[in-house]
């Protein structure tokens, strides 16, 4: 029997296996709001963050989802999934699931989820299985995500709750051995309508570094007169008028996580995010 078909049928049957070990897992967590995000930076390698469980879904590997600092493609800590195993060429089945904590949603409400993901193997393609899950709540599917190449991607997806609960959103990926390490980053889920970001006609702009850990420099081909900065939740936080093409904006008193800041130019007006490290 072909390899791929061995992956899916053990996938089917071990996910519903594993949905069931971690919600009961992490029936004792708090239950997030949105907008929800984690990039594993408040954790020290390998460990995971408070309230995400990972199991293995093979039985040929044991290996499990656990933080990793600096995969090639992408910097800073990520979650990961190594699927070397000894001694077995690329034929060997390995997997592994990884959920995070429960994350509250309201039904009929549209909510964008995107997440960086990546593999330290040049020329192989991977899928990664995405789910939004909860008892009482139903499933939301996400994906699959074909990851490959060494780069870090960002794939993002508009959803819709179809029942008010909580919802676990889980990862997992089964393929052969050997193929790399697949990883993950990053994870925002916010209510579509946040800030009512949108692009505008701000040509010409330039954002540098993003992520950021001190200062972050914004420039374009004409005079920016105001930059606001907004937390995930659309509070805003600080002004800085600029009147001047560049701008060097200091972030270095914000905690880590995700901001937007708004950039006005004249008449034109473009949001974009920042990842504050």
């Amino acid at each position: 029997m072909p390899l791929s078909v061995v992956i899916m049928k053990k996938i089917i049957f071990l996910s519903a296996i594993v949905v069931l070990v971690s919600t009961a897992a992490t029936a004792q967590c708090e239950v997030f709001g949105v907008p929800y995000f984690q990039n594993f930076d408040n954790v020290t390698t390998p460990a995971l963050p408070a309230c995400y469980d990972t199991t293995p879904i093979t039985f040929g590997s044991q290996e499990v989802w656990e933080t990793a600092q600096d995969p090639w493609g992408s910097t800073g800590n990520v979650a990961s999934f190594d699927t070397w195993v000894a001694n077995s060429g690329n034929e060997m089945p390995t997997g592994a699931e990884i959920w995070g904590p429960p994350i509250q949603l309201t039904a009929g409400e549209s909510y964008t989820l995107s997440f960086k993901h990546g593999l330290s193997s040049f020329g192989t393609i991977t899928e990664l299985y995405v789910s939004l899950s909860g008892f009482g709540v139903g499933n939301i599917p996400i994906g699959p995500v074909s990851t490959s190449n060494g780069l870090a991607q960002t794939y993002s997806q508009v959803i819709t709750a179809p029942a008010t609960g909580a919802y676990q959103l889980g990862f997992s990926t089964m393929t052969g051995s050997n193929q790399g390490l697949i990883y993950i980053d990053d994870i925002l889920l916010q209510p579509t309508s946040t800030m009512g970001v949108q692009e505008t006609s701000l040509k010409g702009l330039t954002v540098s570094p993003n992520p950021v850990r001190d200062v972050v420099q914004i420039s374009h081909s004409a005079a920016i007169d105001k930059i606001e900065m907004y937390t995930v939740a659309g509070k805003l936080i600080e002004t800085t008028v600029s009147n001047a093409p560049v701008t060097n904006l200091q972030l270095g008193h914000l905690q880590s996580g995700i901001y937007f800041a708004r950039i006005t130019a004249g008449d034109k007006q473009k949001t974009i995010k920042l990842i504050k490290q």
